[in-house]
């Protein structure tokens, strides 16, 4: 045999190739089973709930949306989370510790059944409801720090938002 006369098996390679592409592409379209998508769609429906400050709160009489960088609220029982990240209880002043280890920001958005509810510091410590406009002025006063709020969202709205009582 002459290496001059060897013909490139070129056919019969893109003949493999093709039915390689065509097995792996109806791999990833089989559907999910029944119980799997059950589940996906149970996990949707579930309430969230995150914790983190609040920026670039804006909207209207009704509905609102902002950006959270979601935080970590540990006390003293997150022991083991506590060690993970080398905090010692005597770190824990007030009984709580923020961890906020980067600033990264989730977008959300607020409907008009939003429920919306602040601090309001007296002889006691209460949280009062209020309306989106009395929110919306409260978070103003906050410039270059805001005090964290407790999140629960559902199918991908905003449910309700509770500031955390910082004591």
């Amino acid at each position: 045999m002459n290496i001059l006369d060897y013909k490139k098996p070129a056919f019969w390679i893109s003949v493999v190739v093709i039915i390689a592409v065509i097995i792996s592409v109806r791999g990833l379209m089989i559907n999910l089973p029944k119980e799997q998508l059950e589940e996906k769609n149970i996990s949707q429906n579930q309430e969230n709930h995150l914790i983190g400050y609040i920026s670039k709160f804006e909207g209207d009489k009704t509905n609102a949306t902002f950006y959270l960088d979601q935080i970590e609220w540990l006390t003293e029982d997150d022991e083991e989370r506590l060690k993970e990240l080398n905090i010692n209880t005597d770190d824990l002043p007030n009984g709580f510790y923020i961890h906020n280890p980067e600033s990264n920001t989730t977008y959300f958005e607020t409907t008009d059944e939003t429920q919306y509810s602040i601090v309001e510091l007296g002889e006691t410590v209460s949280i009062k409801s209020v309306a989106i406009e009395e929110f919306t002025q409260y978070l103003s006063q906050y410039s270059d720090y805001s005090p964290p709020f407790r999140i629960v969202t559902k199918d991908g709205y905003v449910q309700s938002i509770t500031e955390q009582y910082l004591p």
